[in-house]
C-alpha cells in the first residue's frame, strides 16, 4: 500500500469515527447555540451540552410529609441550561435563560410525595451532561420550547470530577424526608 493509499484509509476511518460519535465528543452545541439554530436543527440528530437544572412537580417540600398511601403524583424533568447559567430558581434577569427539556419519553421520574423513581438514568448523577438525541422545535402554552428527545444514551455523557464519562444506566430512587 503507498503513503496515500494509507493517509486515505486513515482519513475515511476518522471521518468514520467521527460520524458514529467515536472521536473525540468535542463537536457539540451550547443550549444558546442550539436556540440560535432551532429552526435548522429541529428534526436533526444533534450533541448539546448543558447544565442540568432537575425539577419535580410538585415540589415535595410543599407537599408536606410522607403519608402511608404515597399521596401525591410527582414528576421529575431534567432540563439543559447553558453551562455557568445563575440558578433558575433564583433569576431575575430581563429575558429568560434559554433551556433544553428532555423529553418524557428520554427520562422517566415519576413517584410520589415520599419518593421517585428514575430511569434509564440519574438525572442528579452530574452537573453537566452531554446528550445525543434528535431536536425537536415546539410550542408550550405560546411559548417556544426545545425537547430533545430519542436520546442515545450510550453515545451520551456526563461530566464527573472534572472528566467525561459514560452515563450510567438503571433505575435510581429518591426518597423524599
Amino acid at each position: 500500500m503507498s503513503n496515500r493509499e494509507v493517509l486515505q484509509t486513515i482519513g475515511l476511518m476518522l471521518i468514520a469515527f467521527s460520524l458514529a460519535g467515536c472521536g473525540d465528543n468535542s463537536d457539540y452545541l451550547t443550549v444558546s447555540q442550539t436556540w440560535q439554530n432551532a429552526e435548522s436543527l429541529d428534526g436533526e440528530r444533534i450533541r448539546v451540552r448543558g447544565q442540568a437544572y432537575f425539577r419535580i412537580t410538585p415540589y415535595p417540600g410543599l407537599l408536606g410529609w410522607c403519608v402511608p398511601d404515597g399521596g401525591e403524583d410527582t414528576v421529575g424533568k431534567l432540563e439543559l441550561l447553558d453551562e455557568n447559567s445563575p440558578d433558575p430558581r433564583y433569576y431575575t434577569g430581563d429575558r429568560p435563560l434559554p433551556r433544553l427539556s428532555i423529553s418524557e419519553s428520554s427520562l422517566q421520574c415519576q413517584g410520589n410525595q415520599c419518593g421517585m423513581t428514575c430511569t434509564p438514568f440519574d438525572p442528579q448523577a452530574a452537573e453537566v451532561f452531554e446528550f445525543v438525541g434528535t431536536l425537536r422545535t415546539g410550542d408550550q402554552q405560546g411559548d417556544a420550547e426545545l425537547v430533545l428527545e430519542n436520546i442515545d444514551v450510550k453515545a451520551s455523557r456526563q461530566l464527573l470530577d472534572e472528566e467525561w464519562v459514560p452515563i450510567q444506566t438503571g433505575n435510581f430512587s429518591y426518597f423524599f424526608p
